[in-house]
């Protein structure tokens, strides 16, 4: 067992390192989509949730650590949200301009001259209307479709620091009670109305549940609750694995939500002390947000294509493969966009 003061201190490399498990974990999701074999169908069911699990607390937790005596003035809290939302809405508008133009160039060179076999562009191209330039403003983008959790994350922060703003953060988390039992009753017509607002609505508990865990259970909690906690998440992932139709599947971003975050800070503690792998997750967690927004529509998909369409090289180990590559071609991408100064357009 991790002695208490290691597993105290650091803690700001094992929140890097859960955001770097949390990027493999949705960038893996999204090359296995579609996948049929068995292990792709088995992970299929977790890895998306989990991803975005554990960047939802993570965003939580953060503001909680770095603003624990900050979190209940308005002023701070004024200032803080409109820095928040240029951030997310600006990386949201910036990076999908980004993303349409190389979207565009590659899929009218693959339509007119390499029949790469990509979308068709004419289809893509008459397809687009008012209605959809529209919809990409709230969230449903029809380039880069991954990024209505930015939308989505914007909204949760919105409702989340306008309760703190008018009431305080204790009533945020009183809050989180109603909220989840509406969230349970209204799980399935959520789902069938928007799928924005029914992944608003679910996410939101969790990223309440970061900033209480920042405010209350990282600075006092010990490593025998963390230890029983890490515990509880292992039987409930069990038993979800035993009974995939009970309601501990059902209800998934919830019940991982609540569980499967700090079981991750508390697994932490170990990964850290591995040689290599400890390296490549504070890699993928430094460059986290970068490498979610730029692994798609364009490199993951390209480098999938290419790997097990045109090589042919169809083995189980080739979609894992496929995702490290494709992290660090997002890294290599972002750098040189930055390098051309083009990072001013989501930065």
């Amino acid at each position: 067992m991790v002695s208490e003061p290691k597993f105290k201190n650091g803690i700001i490399n094992r929140i890097t390192l859960m955001d770097g498990c949390a990027i493999l974990f949705i960038v893996l999701a999204h090359e296995l989509e579609g996948t049929d074999t068995p292990d792709a169908l088995f992970l299929n069911r977790y890895l998306a949730v989990f991803g975005l699990v554990l960047f939802t607390f993570s965003a939580g937790l953060k503001m909680s650590l770095n603003h624990f005596d900050e979190i209940n003035d308005r002023t701070f809290l004024s200032n803080y949200f409109i820095k928040r939302f240029v951030r997310l809405y600006k990386a949201y508008i910036g990076y999908t301009l980004l993303a349409f133009v190389s979207y565009f160039s590659v899929l009218y060179i693959s339509t007119h001259y390499l029949r790469l076999g990509f979308v068709d562009f004419n289809e893509w191209w008459g397809s687009l209307g008012l209605n959809e330039l529209f919809n990409t403003l709230i969230g449903v983008n029809f380039v880069s479709a991954h990024l209505w959790y930015l939308v989505a994350l914007l909204v949760i922060t919105s409702v989340c620091f306008s309760i703190i703003y008018y009431f305080n953060v204790r009533a945020l988390f009183l809050f989180t009670f109603p909220l989840a039992i509406f969230d349970i009753v209204y799980w399935d017509h959520l789902m069938l109305q928007s799928m924005v607002l029914f992944k608003i609505m679910a996410y939101m508990p969790v990223y309440i549940f970061g900033i209480f865990s920042g405010r209350y259970l990282i600075p006092h909690m010990n490593t025998n609750l963390f230890y029983g906690l890490s515990i509880l998440f292992v039987v409930i992932f069990l038993f979800s694995v035993a009974y995939p139709e009970s309601a501990v599947f059902r209800y998934d971003i919830l019940v991982y939500g609540s569980t499967f975050p700090l079981a991750m800070l508390f697994l932490s503690s170990y990964l850290l002390d591995l040689r290599y792998i400890d390296q490549l997750l504070l890699v993928c967690g430094n460059y986290s947000f970068q490498i979610y927004l730029f692994h798609w529509p364009l490199i993951l998909p390209v480098l999938s294509r290419f790997v097990l369409g045109m090589l042919s090289l169809n083995y189980f180990i080739m979609p894992y493969f496929v995702t490290v590559l494709a992290i660090v071609s997002s890294i290599f991408a972002y750098k040189v966009v930055r390098r051309m100064r083009l990072n001013i357009l989501f930065e």
